[in-house]
């Protein structure tokens, strides 16, 4: 762009005719109806202590701008990930910990120990999801880490993710149904397809009532599939709503007080994203959830892969 054409945009900065000092600024202006970021340094010209012009210098800084407001947002996640680590992984270790030497102390018989499993089990599985979440948000961070892309079936994967939530689904009351119509094909890395549906559906059980439902359903298109993991829970606030898929994550206990950090939504973006695809939620207060993403279509029916469910 010619620096007249740039000077004339809106947001250009003037400055006074009678103005001798040096200037810069950062400025967000308008080009082509993308919003770009310059810095402008403006430089007096004397001949003999007289002002005779201005030199002004333009430099476009919009990726570098784009590279900051990155960084700045993986600084918060860092923060928030050393929270998590320090506060909500290690407390619930400790925590058996204390339980077990207690045991072992006499202060604690096997009957009382045995009576507290249930919620041990529970602060285990806690930290269990969590670790996963973890290790697979860290390497997924690693500047060479790509998308092993291959033909998978997501109706398997989902199947797959389904009956390995079944327990806990059944343990408060909640049906669970897999609607993914037969052989849907998708070109995406099947681990990174599987953390997505894994932490959907713990999402969907965790704000789920007894008597309440999930269901996985399908819609393919030519160029995407689209997957909708659909509950009929408490639902999520539309203020709320905007806060998920966030680097400042943002969670809320469950029905029966489970915790959370919001780890889990914002890695199943990562990846599904890494995949070439996009993911949303559509909720009422009261009636339920779905979320959605979408994955690139695969059609070739003779390279299908062989059902495979664990």
């Amino acid at each position: 762009m010619q620096f007249n054409e740039l000077a004339s945009k809106p947001g250009f900065p003037q400055i006074p005719s009678e103005e001798m000092s040096t200037h810069k600024f950062e400025v967000p202006i308008a080009v082509d109806g993308e919003q770009r970021f310059y810095t402008v340094t403006i430089n007096p010209l004397f001949d003999k202590r007289v002002l005779t012009g201005r030199l002004f210098v333009c430099k476009d800084i919009t990726e570098e701008k784009a590279h900051e407001e990155k960084l700045e947002s993986l600084n918060k996640l860092k923060d928030k990930l050393f929270s998590i680590i320090s506060h909500d992984l290690r407390s619930p270790l400790i925590s058996l910990l204390d339980l077990l030497t207690l045991n072992s102390d006499g202060y604690i018989s096997d009957e009382e120990l045995k009576e507290l499993i249930p919620q041990l089990q529970k602060n285990v599985g806690y930290t269990s999801s969590l670790l996963e979440n973890l290790l697979q948000w860290s390497k997924s961070q690693l500047e060479n880490e790509v998308p092993n892309r291959k033909l998978v079936r997501v109706d398997a994967v989902g199947l797959k993710m389904m009956n390995g939530f079944q327990y806990r689904a059944e343990s408060k009351g909640i049906s669970m149904r897999n609607s993914i119509a037969d052989c849907t094909v998708v070109f995406a890395d099947q681990d990174m397809v599987e953390a997505v549906f894994r932490n959907l559906l713990s999402n969907a059980i965790k704000f789920c009532n007894e008597g309440d439902s999930i269901e996985m359903s399908s819609n393919v298109s030519d160029d995407q599939t689209v997957i909708c993991i659909a509950d009929t829970g408490i639902g999520i606030a539309e203020e709320d709503s905007r806060k998920l898929f966030k680097a400042d994550t943002f969670t809320k206990r469950g029905t029966r007080d489970e915790k959370g950090t919001g780890l889990g939504l914002l890695l199943a973006k990562d990846f599904v994203e890494k995949n070439n695809g996009k993911i949303w939620v559509e909720s009422l207060q009261g009636v339920g959830s779905k979320f959605f993403f979408s994955l690139p279509t695969y059609r070739i029916a003779s390279e299908l892969p062989e059902l495979e469910v664990t």
